[in-house]
């Protein structure tokens, strides 16, 4: 399909996950006093809104015909979290030190 598609496409699955899919797991794991599965579910949901924003700005982009924001991307190791330009001191979803991100041109 074409990008804007590809795009929409991913908009589409990652709303799913942090307004639908993840909020259940993270209620279930609470049910189940399992913290670890807690913590880990609601670090994803919080990581899956950051990249929804991300393809939202994406996506307006293609539609625009304006070009993104240029500079690196940062990726936490740990939880998926992505940042343009620099990474942060700390992951202010996992607490990884942001020199341990991963460097994406």
């Amino acid at each position: 399909k074409s990008t804007a598609d590809n795009v929409k496409a991913a908009i589409s699955g990652e709303h799913y996950e942090f307004t639908k899919m993840y909020p259940e797991f993270i209620k279930q794991a609470a049910a189940d006093k399992d913290k670890k599965a807690e913590k880990s579910f609601s670090d994803a949901n919080a990581v899956e809104e950051i990249h929804h924003k991300l393809y939202d700005e994406a996506a307006k982009a293609l539609a625009s015909g304006k070009k993104l924001k240029e500079g690196s991307y940062y990726v936490c190791p740990v939880c998926g979290n992505t940042v343009l330009g620099a990474a942060p001191d700390k992951c202010p979803i996992c607490n990884t030190l942001g020199s341990k991100f991963k460097r994406i041109d």
